[in-house]
């Protein structure tokens, strides 16, 4: 009987320690759930804070993108003219004479993101309205990385904000925007009148031009400003940003010496 008693004291402790186990067991995960239910509601709370600093900037990056395209279009694919371009229009050389100018693709997208990089700092330099409201902000270097596509242009934009309300930090850094576009389409096209003027450097086949635009749904103007120097500009009324026709502009210069042009002198 005592034997037994033994036992049966035994049993009523085990099952009372793992109640009490069972007992913290279940407190801690309660806790822990408390506690990942608040941080996770922390971190929707930041994000809900910073959220329109990030509309914001955005914002300026879809106006600044759009502003870049079609700058670099009336200035034939250059921010920064090289030194052979006309000051005045403010518009490169292609045709020298006898040689190909034409900047590559490449080069067109480098031009693309050293706008943006310039002019979106002005866009979004002033947070002031925000400040107001309790933030802090700071920046830091922009860098863009532009790829021009078939029928788009992409800009990969890194842009460190640090974010700073109610003692919470935010960062944001990494932004992106696809534009349509018909810049590579337009590029191509340029790109053959200059390979076919090269080969005939004395002469200037518009209907040439003219047959490119075409198979291209594109509009060409070309004109004379000056005696050796012609004015082409390419448009895209169908692929509009901010509502205004894509045009890319550009001149070349010719050294005729008294020859016959091959077509008539402006079409449009």
């Amino acid at each position: 009987m005592e034997r037994r008693g033994q036992v049966t004291i035994f049993i009523i402790l085990g099952l009372f320690l793992s109640l009490i186990i069972a007992t913290v067991i279940l407190t801690n995960i309660d806790l822990n759930q408390e506690k990942l239910d608040s941080e996770q509601s922390d971190i929707q709370d930041s994000s809900q804070n910073i959220a329109p600093i990030k509309l914001f900037v955005e914002s300026c990056i879809e106006d600044v993108t759009n502003q870049a395209i079609l700058y670099i279009g009336k200035h034939g694919g250059y921010y920064n003219l090289p030194s052979e371009s006309d000051d005045y229009l403010y518009l490169p050389y292609f045709f020298y004479i006898s040689e190909n100018h034409l900047l590559s693709i490449e080069e067109i997208q480098n031009q693309l993101s050293l706008y943006v990089n310039s002019e979106l700092f002005f866009c979004t330099r002033d947070y002031s309205s925000f400040e107001k409201q309790g933030y802090h902000i700071q920046t830091g270097s922009i860098t863009t990385t532009t790829t021009i596509n078939q029928d788009n242009i992409n800009f990969d934009i890194n842009y460190p904000i640090s974010i700073n309300i109610e003692d919470t930090t935010q960062e944001l850094s990494s932004f992106n925007i696809q534009t349509k576009s018909s810049l590579f389409v337009i590029y191509q096209v340029v790109e053959e009148l200059l390979r076919e003027q090269t080969e005939d450097p004395k002469a200037i086949c518009l209907s040439c031009v003219v047959e490119l635009a075409i198979n291209n749904d594109l509009k060409v103007y070309a004109a004379f400003i000056e005696n050796d120097q012609v004015l082409f500009r390419i448009t895209d009324n169908i692929t509009q940003i901010n509502n205004q026709d894509f045009e890319f502009s550009f001149i070349n210069i010719y050294n005729f010496e008294n020859e016959e042009v091959e077509e008539d002198e402006s079409l449009e």
